[in-house]
């Protein structure tokens, strides 16, 4: 297999991921890369065929359409008017694509990326579509090739790196970013520009994509040699958190997996060097070493994801347990603290303006009330991008192929379903931003020619791939059925045809039909997902298996099949719910895999608790769509992925939540009760409020010992009064740290500010206690330790009334 060839196939396999190398000092060949690939490999996007009129099928064909109304010199008049070319009299389209955005032409990468995988998804259902999709990325690659070769002309020869530069505006952005001023996202535009290059290079065979990158790989090298390396990590710095000085930040996209792609192809020494300079030893290490600083550092969630995806790639070739570790410690915190119901992540940080926008960041691990739900004083925030939710399956993939556990084929299940599923209008083909889940909201469909955001474009790329991560093989007799996708599998090295048949999430139903050249052996894995219950049904040609069907792995059946042989899968669906962890009031009903959200604009309450909300609902006419009686009213019950424009409410509070049971309590301003709990303290004042003590500390910090149960999670609760603000000299800014007394372990479990959180009210904050530092232990040292930010000092509360641990009768 030529090197090409090889590389083609290893990108299909991995859908939108690319490719990535370690740091070899010499080229491994492409037969070793290909022995030392994954356990498993996902099948590419030209042996999967999505069945015509299906659900997904039809989603693909929406999307095609929308790819094809868009005109190319539309698109190109941002670079075309920078390069001084021909604008073939076009008019540029608005939003983020405008010729005044600062982010202009990156939508115009993923979408030279969407044409080329969807003309390899359409090739064989829709061949007209697909010949067009080419047509349209080839002539992309072209004008860019002119407008490359423009620029270059216009900057002349004695412009160090002039051959190289492609870009929607000039390289001012640049000077900016090295300098560490205000610059956009510059770095992310040109990753997905190259991103787009190289998909057309492997996925549709263009030569001149090739050229063209490697000009621009050329460019960003010179540019990238002459800054220290302080400079390159104070660029790369995405921690917007780092003490009370400010700090300067960016995001940069995927360029160290794209630069590694491009290695991976060309075997150019530059290209590996150029991609080491985006690779950030902090990042990795605080990964590797389950330190989850995420919400300390206040991340950026969409920044971080695709550099994880480097760092996953980077363990597929070399093997080196350090990027696998901390590869899988990212999913573990995403699952366990991170993710909403939907399997999406990002919402509103912990810190107080400036440094937070109300969206796309990190917080502390189970802090997700802040980040769904709206304060009283800080209302109309956004909740779980939907780039996080495509780049994280992406991820999520990698973690498929390593392991082979249908854990983590259960969290891409969870955010395909969701997430990803939710994000396209069916009737229009627009895309969504945030896929909010707060009280009242409703879907923001962008329009077709004037938003194009970061999530227009990775949902055109996603709704161009649909039938990724369905399927994987282990390069012999091993076949994985993974997600359930109504699709064919061609696969010719093991002489199979296998036709599944499913309306799924619809329903449990999957029928897998075999078609083989001859008679063979094969392993046949059928994932039986987490939430499926007892009475999984699974057949071979009529008769039941016995066999281990254990939700949460997956079913092997081993044997020799042939022409017609037929397995049925039945999951039948059952309730479940989910909590947000910091409100336990919220619940988010489940029902199979698909998340039931209440669509009513009043708000969703119901009087009674969680199992009496579970037994009032009442199945309607149409799949998985329930009714029950709430506060405001009968209100129907719809999976996310079927709301289109109605306003919904993502969790449902129960009136009478699980009751807590107090272990210990400290009662604020109380000396005995103060002295019982060992209270130290520094800079610290007491005082009264409308009938309630309170304690502050200002620049230091406040710590009790409180009681907890050795086994069971406990929960911190703390009392502010919702007006408390912080003014010209200081903010009301503090870390909760929660400190063992077995092994001194330490953890900041909580960032709070006070920043008239709920004005004239009372505030009370409920913080999950991580296990791992409570199991075992009778009572934990709390400490509240004040932060600076911005040049100004913090201030601790103050703490209102009692600060409490409890645990929840449930």
């Amino acid at each position: 297999m030529n090197r090409r060839n090889f590389l083609r196939r290893s990108l299909l396999a991995a859908g939108t991921t690319g490719l990535a190398l370690a740091w070899p000092e010499t080229m491994v060949s492409a037969a070793t890369l290909e022995s030392s690939r994954n356990h498993l490999l996902p099948f590419g996007l030209d042996e999967v065929q999505l069945t015509p009129g299906s659900r997904l099928g039809n989603a693909t064909l929406k999307n095609a359409h929308y790819l094809l109304s868009l005109d190319n010199n539309r698109l190109l008049y941002s670079f075309r008017k920078f390069a001084g070319v021909d604008l073939r009299n076009a008019t540029p389209y608005g939003g983020w694509e405008s010729p005044t955005a600062g982010g202009r032409g990156h939508f115009v990468g993923h979408y030279l990326s969407a044409c080329a995988k969807m003309q390899l998804t359409l090739r064989f259902t829709e061949p007209v579509l697909a010949a067009e999709l080419l047509k349209r990325a080839n002539n992309l690659v072209a004008s860019w090739a002119e407008c490359q070769m423009a620029i270059a002309t216009k900057t002349g020869p004695d412009y160090p790196g002039h051959w190289g530069y492609l870009n929607a505006q000039d390289s001012s952005q640049f000077d900016r970013l090295e300098a560490l001023k205000n610059c956009d996202v510059p770095y992310y535009v040109i990753h997905k520009i190259m991103a787009g290059l190289l998909s057309a290079y492997l996925l549709a065979g263009n030569e001149q994509a090739l050229v063209v990158v490697r000009g621009m790989a050329g460019y960003f090298d010179w540019r990238l040699s002459r800054l220290s390396q302080d400079t390159i990590d104070a660029m790369l710095n995405t921690r917007r958190y780092e003490g009370q000085e400010p700090v300067f930040f960016m995001e940069f996209g995927g360029m160290l997996d794209c630069l590694l792609t491009l290695y991976r192809i060309t075997d150019d020494p530059m290209h590996l060097n150029l991609a080491k300079k985006f690779d950030r030893p902090w990042f990795r290490e605080m990964l590797a070493s389950d330190q989850d600083q995420l919400g300390e550092n206040a991340e950026h969630a969409n920044t971080e994801i695709p550099n994880v995806i480097g760092l996953a790639n980077n363990y597929e070739v070399t093997k080196n347990d350090i990027y696998r570790t901390a590869v899988l410690n990212f999913l573990d915190w995403m699952q366990y603290g991170h993710e909403f119901a939907t399997g999406g992540v990002s919402g509103k940080s912990a810190y107080p303006a400036p440094l937070d926008y109300n969206a796309e960041l990190f917080n502390n691990r189970y802090l997700l009330d802040r980040q769904i739900n709206s304060t009283p004083g800080h209302p109309g925030q956004s909740c779980g991008e939907s780039c996080c939710s495509h780049n994280l399956n992406r991820l999520t993939t990698h973690a498929v192929s390593w392991t082979d556990d249908a854990r983590w084929a259960d969290e891409f299940e969870k955010r395909y379903v969701n997430a990803v599923l939710a994000q396209q209008n069916p009737d229009t083909g627009m895309f969504i931003y945030n896929l909010n889940l707060g009280q009242g909201v409703a879907k923001q469909f962008g329009s077709a020619e004037n938003d194009f955001w970061c999530c227009y474009g990775t949902g055109v790329e996603a709704y161009s791939a649909l039938a990724d991560g369905a399927y994987y093989h282990d390069r012999k007799s091993g076949l994985w059925i993974s997600n359930f996708v109504d699709s064919t599998l061609s696969w010719k090295k093991g002489g199979l045809t296998l036709r599944q048949e499913t309306d799924f999430p619809e329903s449990g139903r999957v029928r897998l039909s075999f078609t083989l050249k001859r008679s063979a052996y094969l392993r046949v894995n059928v994932r039986i997902p987490g939430w499926a219950g007892p009475d999984v049904s699974l057949r071979l040609n009529g008769a039941d298996l016995k066999m281990d069907t254990k939700p949460g792995t997956f079913a092997e059946i081993k044997r020799t099949w042939s022409t017609g042989d037929v397995v049925e899968l039945n999951l039948p669906y059952s309730f479940g719910l989910q909590r947000i962890p910091d409100r336990p009031e919220y619940v988010a009903i489940k029902y199979g895999p698909q998340l039931l959200v209440a669509c009513t604009s009043a708000g969703a309450t119901f009087a009674g608790n969680e199992a009496q909300l579970l037994k009032a609902l009442a199945a309607t006419t149409n799949p998985c769509e329930f009714s029950a009686a709430l506060s405001t009213g009968t209100v129907t019950f719809r999976p996310i992925n079927r709301v289109k424009t109605e306003t919904y409410n993502g969790y449902t509070i129960v009136t009478q939540p699980p009751a807590e049971i107090i272990q210990d309590s400290v009662i604020i301003g109380d000396i005995g009760s103060e002295r019982e709990h060992f209270l130290t303290s520094t800079n610290s004042n007491v005082g009264s409020l409308n009938n309630k003590s309170w304690r502050d500390s200002f620049n230091g910090f406040v710590s009790y010992r409180l009681l907890i149960h050795a086994e069971k999670p406990n929960f911190l609760k703390c009392c502010y009064w919702g007006s408390d603000v912080g003014n010209d000299t200081f903010w009301r800014l503090f870390d909760i740290i929660v400190e063992n007394s077995t092994d001194d372990k330490s953890q900041v479990i909580a960032t709070q500010s006070l920043d008239h959180e709920a004005p004239d009210a009372w505030h009370t904050v409920i913080y999950p206690i991580p296990l791992k530092l409570s199991q075992g232990q009778r009572s934990l040292l709390i400490r509240f330790q004040a932060k600076g930010f911005q040049n100004k000092p913090g201030v601790v509360g103050g703490l209102y009334d009692q600060v409490q641990t409890h645990i929840y009768d449930s």
